[in-house]
């Protein structure tokens, strides 16, 4: 069996050498829009205190979304990508970092407040960590029989762009007090 052609593994290191600079780029997004550094309060935190947890948790999401929603436009079947491409593929990574640093934050925020009187906090904290982390393992379990169905590796990310779209006006719902 062969590791490939020399073609194929330039494509594949291009490949890898764009998604390791968006993802430098969506940990400079995450840090930026989540640290709070020599006394200036971080972007979250201002966001949170003008818009409310729940407004830039369901904001969070629909930037999710978006950016998910580009994933198609930006993969192409041949070699070498256009600008625009390239561009595209990084900027939907780049983008992630807005919900990353939201869902690693705001969610346990709400939660945490929703709880604190509650013998049981422990307990329905653990509980939703697990509404975190089971979508996660099912998405990974569930991911090539998507792509098998769509027929198209992009598929999965579509499929999670259309559920943060749907699951943001959920968010609205969520009964904690601001």
């Amino acid at each position: 069996a062969s590791d490939g052609t020399a073609r194929e593994k330039d494509i594949f290191n291009e490949g890898v050498r764009l998604a390791n600079l968006g993802l430098a780029i969506q940990s400079a997004v995450a840090a930026l829009y989540s640290f709070s550094l020599f006394g200036v309060r971080s972007l979250v935190v201002q966001m949170i205190d003008w818009l409310g947890s729940r407004r830039v948790y369901v904001l969070s999401q629909v930037v999710q979304g978006v950016s998910l929603a580009l994933a198609p436009a930006a993969a192409v079947a041949y070699y070498p990508p256009p600008v625009h491409a390239r561009i595209l593929a990084v900027l939907v990574i780049a983008l992630s970092g807005i919900t990353w640093a939201t869902t690693m934050t705001v969610p346990w925020s709400l939660v945490s407040r929703g709880v604190a009187d509650s013998k049981d906090s422990g307990m329905l904290l653990a509980v939703f960590n697990l509404s975190q982390c089971i979508p996660e393992i099912f998405a990974s379990l569930l991911g090539s029989a998507v792509v098998s169905i769509f027929g198209s590796l992009v598929s999965p990310l579509v499929l999670a762009g259309i559920v943060a779209f749907a699951g943001a006006p959920l968010i609205v719902w969520l009964r904690v007090g601001e």
